[in-house]
């Protein structure tokens, strides 16, 4: 009897510590979640370093040729045609502008036709004037008659040059009404459009050769601190690094 009693009070207490024991690792798992509700999520953590300060300043602006010129037209015409755009790369002796030439070209054709008139009047004068030679040295016609042909032939030569200079001044006036590249470069503006009035001398294009070429930005007054002498500038699009 003593031993079987002695026996239920150690299953008792074994029970007991167990149910101890059970109780503590509850507690803690409870006291674990609390810590992390109040802690909040678990997030990975980044290493702090010391690093200078960058500021950046972003401007929009233009490719810009330091030997920019201007180009016009040396008449008054109408603009017909442009066939570049503006920022376009152009070889020299490309077309700009295209100037109304209708008038032009019909002189031109009338003085071509006056050229050729002229050729075929000396033609026939040269052969006139040989056979009249050829009657001289045999003795029909006088001196008179072979100096009156050798005029008509000067005559005739004269009027072929003077149709050749107006076709000349006809091709110099058909030539000035097209604006051409007058080297390898870029169009950089263009002041006109198709069916406007170019006048003489005015500025009609801005015309960059190719070369050193600079950016011209717009720059806001409040981001003139932030810029020095030698600081490295970025170029979006075409436009190359480099310093300001």
């Amino acid at each position: 009897m003593k031993t079987s009693r002695t026996d239920d009070m150690t299953i008792s207490r074994k029970r007991l510590m167990l149910i101890v024991l059970g109780a503590l690792l509850g507690l803690a798992t409870l006291a674990r979640l609390g810590v992390r509700l109040l802690l909040g999520p678990s997030l990975p953590a980044y290493r702090v370093t010391v690093k200078p300060l960058v500021q950046t300043v972003v401007a929009t602006g233009r490719l810009s040729s330091v030997t920019a010129a201007s180009l016009g037209a040396t008449v008054t015409a109408r603009v017909v045609a442009t066939p570049v755009e503006e920022g376009s790369a152009v070889r020299k002796g490309a077309v700009l502008l295209r100037l109304e030439s209708d008038e032009a070209v019909a002189l031109r054709a009338q003085a071509q036709a006056a050229v050729a008139q002229a050729e075929a009047t000396l033609a026939e004068a040269q052969r006139h004037y040989q056979r009249q030679h050829g009657l001289f040295t045999q003795g029909f016609i006088s001196q008179a008659a072979m100096d009156s042909e050798a005029k008509a032939l000067q005559l005739a030569q004269a009027q072929l040059d003077a149709a050749s200079q107006q076709r000349t001044a006809t091709d110099v006036r058909l030539s000035q009404l097209t604006v051409r590249a007058p080297a390898d470069g870029v169009l950089v503006k263009r002041n006109v459009e198709a069916g406007a009035l170019v006048t003489a001398g005015s500025a009609a294009l801005t015309f960059a050769p190719a070369g050193q070429t600079e950016v011209l930005l717009d720059m806001d007054e409040r981001y003139l601190a932030r810029l020095a002498l030698g600081r490295a500038a970025r170029g979006g699009g075409c436009l190359p690094a480099g310093s300001v």
